[in-house]
């Protein structure tokens, strides 16, 4: 299983790499269905927090912004 940080990583990686993606697609495309109740969730809140991602609408996220 991986750590905490690895799974934000992991999140922040998928949006790099797709660019803006909805909650859904974003839990499929990490795999988060394999990750236990509430850890995706957790997870992508830390990575908006973080800065890794852009949170654009209730839904939808997108990488974050480059200075």
């Amino acid at each position: 299983m991986s750590t905490f940080l690895q799974v934000v990583d992991r999140i922040g990686r998928a949006v790099d790499e797709h660019g803006v993606t909805d909650r859904d697609e974003l839990a499929r495309l990490v795999g988060a269905r394999y990750w236990g109740p509430g850890r995706f969730s957790n997870a992508l809140r830390e990575a908006a927090a973080e800065g890794r991602v852009r949170r654009l609408s209730r839904t939808t996220y997108g990488p974050r912004q480059h200075s």
